[in-house]
């Protein structure tokens, strides 16, 4: 294997677009960076393919989708939070920590926590 390459879709089953591509390390995790992601607007779904010296795609992942969260601020100064939860992913998700922004500051540690297995 000479690269990886991480892909992103809109759905579960795609389409799905190249956003990043790593050159192979002998290394226990590899880590992808996804700016174009636009995470805060849906929910977005990976995979990833291991690439052999002819640039051939040998391997891919299952395909795993991310936390989305909204927020809809209510009239008494409470905030209603709706998440979908992770899809694909094969371990326990342990808990989400729930931070608080006022004038686009945000806060230094979680105001809330809430168990994974909440959602």
């Amino acid at each position: 294997m000479v690269a990886y390459r991480l892909y992103r879709g809109n759905s579960i089953t795609g389409p799905f677009v190249l956003a990043d591509e790593l050159s192979f390390t002998a290394t226990a995790s590899i880590d992808f960076f996804d700016a174009a992601a636009g995470a805060d607007k849906q929910q977005q779904f990976y995979k990833i393919t291991a690439t052999d010296s002819c640039g051939l795609e040998q391997v891919s992942s299952n395909i795993a989708g991310t936390v989305f969260l909204s927020a809809q601020g209510e009239s008494n100064f409470t905030s209603t939070l709706n998440w979908i939860d992770y899809i694909g992913w094969q371990g326990i998700t342990g808990q989400f920590n729930i931070f608080r922004a006022e004038n686009g500051v945000i806060a230094s540690g979680p105001f809330a926590m809430v168990s994974g297995d909440t959602l």
